[in-house]
């Protein structure tokens, strides 16, 4: 093992415990709450969808309103006819008859295959994949909006330039689109790039961003950004059996728009039902122990559910996580599971824990709308 300053370099240290990446990670887990961070966002998928039934045919596969003006965007779920959750996506419409559907990684085959399944053979709907032709780079932090700032032309104000929005401009030499959009819970923006001038607007970004303390950001890092958000990932807190009411995902859920939705009817059934389980946030109320997903979710000692995403947060100095827990037999609303004593099951041994139906990082939202 090669060692520099007393750190391991290139290598991993694989262990259940603190692996030898771990400090890196909080220091760009501090870098995105209080400064200015940047990730490669490229692998995410970009599926253009286009045609004259473009927009009908979004409005049907997706569960928020996309009859939107062009420049804007909405975070939407894609659903089957059970009402189970098949993805979650944003779509950004770029005109009367094109838009642009971003996966999240390694699910843009699936995702691709999905909405090309669900095409009706008179709809004048074309998809393409467009992931290879496009890099992304996230930047992300109180400090982002004065990165941007002093690399494009744009007014970057909120008011100027809102969250879910976007716009065309330069970075040094390169045209770029950039949108406003966060994975972490902090003010942020999508860079969008053809891979000749990537690494020209990553020279760009680093050097206007040193006097602001940039850092890159790993996967590792945003990971714990996004759980301590309460910002779910598909596959792990959330998939195809799972309805939108359970995961705190209804404000997608457009039940009036026409076309309908499809799943619209079943998604109102299950939410009406009301069944759980129900996704949460825990956080461990010791800094000592490390979550990482399946770990068994205990209240008043019986086991009620179960992690689905974990991570340690530098901010709360502690293990944090994602977790679906069952209604207590009384309860009329998951507001009730709140209440008991709470252990997460680590290593055989009942770790006290905190529960919270609300994401414990700024749930109202405050900084990456600010």
């Amino acid at each position: 093992m090669v060692r520099t300053g007393g750190r391991s370099a290139g290598q991993y240290e694989y262990s259940f415990g603190r692996q030898n990446w771990f400090e890196y990670a909080l220091d760009e887990q501090r870098a995105a709450r209080e400064r200015v961070a940047i990730v490669d966002y490229s692998m995410l998928g970009k599926i253009s969808v286009e045609g004259s039934g473009a927009e009908a045919f979004l409005q049907r596969v997706c569960t928020n309103n996309v009859a939107i003006s062009c420049g804007r965007i909405a975070y939407t779920l894609l659903l089957n006819e059970r009402g189970g959750i098949e993805s979650d996506v944003t779509v950004a419409r770029y005109a009367n008859d094109r838009y642009m559907v971003m996966s999240s990684i390694a699910r843009t085959r699936r995702d691709y295959l999905w909405l090309a399944s669900l095409i009706e053979p008179d709809e004048q709907v074309r998809l393409r994949d467009e992931t290879a032709s496009l890099g992304v780079l996230g930047v992300m932090g109180p400090q982002s909006r004065a990165l941007m700032a002093a690399v494009t032309e744009l007014d970057v104000s909120n008011e100027a330039f809102p969250f879910n929005r976007f716009h065309d401009c330069h970075i040094g030499h390169a045209k770029v689109t950039a949108q406003r959009l966060s994975y972490s819970g902090e003010l942020g923006w999508e860079i969008m790039v053809t891979p000749d001038f990537a690494e020209h607007v990553l020279d760009v970004l680093l050097s206007a961003g040193a006097p602001l303390g940039v850092k890159l950001l790993g996967s590792e890092a945003l990971n714990a950004l996004r759980v301590e958000k309460g910002f779910l990932h598909w596959g792990h807190d959330m998939a195809y059996t799972d309805s939108p009411h359970q995961v705190g995902l209804d404000f997608t859920c457009k039940t009036d728009k026409s076309p309908a939705f499809i799943g619209r009817e079943a998604y109102l059934r299950r939410k009406a039902e009301a069944k759980g389980p129900y996704l949460c946030a825990v956080k461990l109320k010791d800094s000592a122990p490390l979550l990482h997903h399946n770990e068994p979710v205990l209240r008043d000692g019986q086991v009620v559910g179960y992690v689905t995403s974990g991570a340690f947060s530098a901010h709360f100095h502690c293990a944090v996580g994602l977790c679906f827990i069952d209604l207590p037999a009384d309860a009329q609303s998951k507001e009730a599971i709140a209440s008991g004593e709470y252990s997460v099951m680590i290593e055989g041994e009942p770790i006290a824990a905190e529960v919270s139906v609300q994401p414990f990082y700024d749930p109202l939202n405050e900084r990456m709308l600010s």
